[in-house]
């Protein structure tokens, strides 16, 4: 695949296009990457692909706009693809270009068109960075589920109130021009969450391990209690069978692929979500699979997805679970997928 960076590259490693971070340093040297078959020309012409290097949200805050037009329409004029992504928790507005891929984590999937691909939260590792292995444990089969959470969920009706007006404010600053976040759906997520946990704790049918934060990483500031805290969470998944995973701030879940790399199975609500590799990825084979409006069914569906297995088939979904996120959610694994099939 040959690829052609059209706009320099920032040293601001959040907004960098997240594959041209395994090619260049923070300086913007080259350093050894990943196993690819990318080549970096330097025409466009020449090129396979044309790659924004930066953030949506970092063009349109350095008013940059004009730019990357100029970049796109002189893509579009050589038949040429170009490849960009917009980050954070919300996502920015983009126009509908013809030639342009957008990739992003956020967003709601039915509102967003068939040039925005899903894209995961790419994170290091837990399995090595944690224990020290690359191999998962397997939690054995039994008839009771065990449900897992550690993170932000509190259910004060009052707390509740107080997130619906965070985002009514947030929503507000969008449309009132003061902002280029794109507004959100009023969820409160973290009263969500608790209504949901506690329905789980309430049904004997199932065992749960819950830790509930009221802050993100129960506030921890210093290395020694981030590392505590960190411990602490992916305990929690590690001595689960499966996890809740519901969306934060923004319409996706970082939770779903720290539940997939350890090898257990998510319970997914979905909020509208993009997923990646949606084409590539039976998802609601590898998860609990529920739409947000019948989360009062929660319970009810992880009863019954849980009842299809056996030791066997239960251990090999969780070896499956953390063998999708190898090959296909890593930053390698996604980009050789998208890169070399897709595009």
């Amino acid at each position: 695949m040959k690829l052609f960076i059209a706009l320099t590259i920032h040293p601001y490693r959040r907004q960098t296009f997240p594959y041209l971070k395994t090619y260049f340093s923070k300086s913007g040297t080259s350093r050894e990457a990943f196993n690819s078959d990318a080549i970096f020309v330097t025409t466009m012409d020449a090129a396979a692909l044309v790659v924004l290097p930066m953030s949506w949200n970092f063009y349109l805050k350095n008013n940059q706009s004009k730019l990357i037009e100029e970049v796109i329409k002189k893509a579009h004029s050589l038949g040429k693809k170009v490849i960009s992504f917009t980050t954070g928790d919300y996502g920015v507005e983009i126009p509908d270009y013809n030639n342009v891929i957008v990739l992003r984590a956020s967003g709601n999937e039915s509102k967003l068109p068939n040039s925005h691909w899903g894209l995961p939260a790419f994170i290091e590792d837990p399995l090595l960075k944690i224990y020290g292995t690359a191999t998962p444990s397997i939690q054995p089969y039994s008839q009771k589920p065990t449900i897992g959470f550690c993170g932000m969920a509190n259910t004060s009706v009052l707390y509740a109130f107080e997130e619906l007006g965070r985002i009514v404010r947030r929503n507000l600053k969008y449309y009132l021009g003061f902002s280029k976040n794109l507004p959100q759906a009023l969820i409160p997520t973290t009263y969500r969450r608790a209504q949901i946990l506690q329905g789980f704790r309430k049904n004997d049918a199932m065992n749960d391990y819950f830790i509930f934060r009221k802050k993100y990483q129960a506030g921890a500031k210093t290395d020694s209690e981030k590392k505590e805290t960190t411990l602490a969470f992916y305990n929690n998944i590690k001595h689960t069978q499966y996890l809740l995973c519901f969306r934060g701030a923004g319409n996706f879940s970082v939770r779903l692929y720290e539940t997939l790399a350890m090898g257990r199975i998510p319970i997914f609500v979905n909020t509208d979500c993009i997923l990646p590799l949606s084409d590539k990825v039976d998802w609601k084979k590898h998860m609990v699979w529920v739409e947000y409006k019948d989360r009062h069914k929660i319970v009810e569906k992880v009863l019954e997805f849980h009842q299809q297995f056996d030791e066997n088939t239960f251990k090999n979904l969780q070896e499956q679970n953390r063998l999708l996120w190898e090959e296909k959610l890593t930053l390698e694994g996604f980009f050789n997928n998208l890169l070399i099939d897709e595009l």
